[in-house]
Formats: structure tokens, C-alpha cells, sequence
């Protein structure tokens, strides 16, 4: 099973932030991760511990990544 957890660069009290996970198949790199900012002013930026960029990651070995979101405020 992965693990995904999630660091918010900056909040409002209206922010929320949710990371969502498919797990990889064994032996496999097939595993996604989706980090949504909802209450957020666009554009939110999306930075993966393993670099990638987008608000959603795939071809994921099982692991544990971290996501920082930023957004226009």
C-alpha cells in the first residue's frame, strides 16, 4: 500500500487540501496521486517530493511522496 501526505505552503481558513492514491501493483511503477486544493485562489501550483509538477502523479512505485500546493494569494 503507498502513502501519500500533503504539506500546504500557505492556508487560508478557507483552504482545503486532499491527496487521493491508487496503490502500485506489485513490482509494478503504476500508482497514481491526486492532490486537490478546493476553497483556493487560482491557479494553484503543485511541487511532488519527486519533482513532478502537476496536481496529478503517475507511474508511482509504491513509497511515500509529499505535495506542497500553492496558490494566488
Amino acid at each position: 500500500m503507498g502513502t501519500a501526505t500533503v504539506e500546504v505552503a500557505q492556508i487560508s481558513s478557507t483552504i482545503q487540501l486532499s491527496v487521493s492514491a491508487t496503490d502500485a501493483s506489485c513490482g509494478s511503477s503504476d500508482g497514481t496521486a491526486t492532490a486537490t486544493a478546493s476553497n483556493a485562489v487560482e491557479p494553484v501550483s503543485y511541487a511532488w517530493s519527486n519533482d513532478d509538477t502537476g496536481q496529478i502523479i503517475n507511474d508511482l512505485m509504491s513509497g511515500t511522496y509529499s505535495v506542497t500546493a500553492t496558490y494566488a494569494n
